[in-house]
């Protein structure tokens, strides 16, 4: 009977939270499908293609990479769910959608957190991202490692926000998780997950 194992490399926002990468169960496969949901010419896409470069390199061609960015394979949400399920090997996405996984991920996504990204990788490659990694492999995940999305903003359509007492009333676009959404309805925003009916967003500026 083999053992599944997941891998799971994340990339982090300064204040937060950036991409994930997760891989899912490594028996004798000679092809990996790998996923991200950032278009193609975003660094977590490239990093994708760094990995498939590195991966056929290392193994001689023995394992094949298919590398599907930009959604192709659903969103993060869907990719989430296909790499528990072995469908896909690895993925990229925010850590928000692994507080399903390891709820402690919301520690790190707080707003107002980190006072800069240096700060924010000293945390996430010390002694608490070795805490939530172990959290991650007790569920059948490997971390690979952190990256960077960038500070987390708020950008608008209609009208700026020029102070946080600024009453708005609007429906804002956000990543799931409740430290992506407590913080919003105080400001007079409604939050809808992922939704197109938006005026205003809360995102990393990559």
């Amino acid at each position: 009977m083999h053992k599944t194992r997941r891998h799971f490399s994340a990339a982090l926002a300064v204040a937060f939270l950036g991409a994930a990468v997760c891989a899912g169960p490594a028996q004798a496969q000679t092809k990996l499908r790998v996923a991200s949901n950032f278009p193609v010419e975003h660094t977590a896409s490239k990093a994708l293609d760094i990995f498939k470069a590195e991966v056929e390199k290392a193994t001689g061609n023995a394992l094949q990479v298919d590398v599907f960015p930009a959604m192709q394979l659903g969103g993060a949400t869907e990719n989430t769910d296909q790499i528990r399920s072995g469908t896909i090997f690895l993925a990229i996405t925010s850590i928000a959608y692994f507080t399903r996984v390891v709820p402690e991920y919301e520690a790190v996504s707080l707003p107002f957190l980190f006072k800069s990204r240096e700060q924010a990788f000293r945390v996430i490659d010390g002694e608490i991202g070795k805490i939530l990694d172990e959290k991650m492999a007790s569920k059948g995940f490997t971390s690979l490692g952190y990256g960077e999305l960038g500070f987390r903003h708020v950008t608008t359509n209609p009208r700026p926000i020029t102070t946080p007492s600024q009453p708005v009333s609007a429906i804002i676009r956000t990543a799931s998780g409740a430290s992506q959404m407590s913080p919003l309805p105080s400001t007079g925003m409604a939050t809808r997950c992922l939704s197109a009916a938006i005026a205003v967003q809360s995102a990393s500026p990559e």
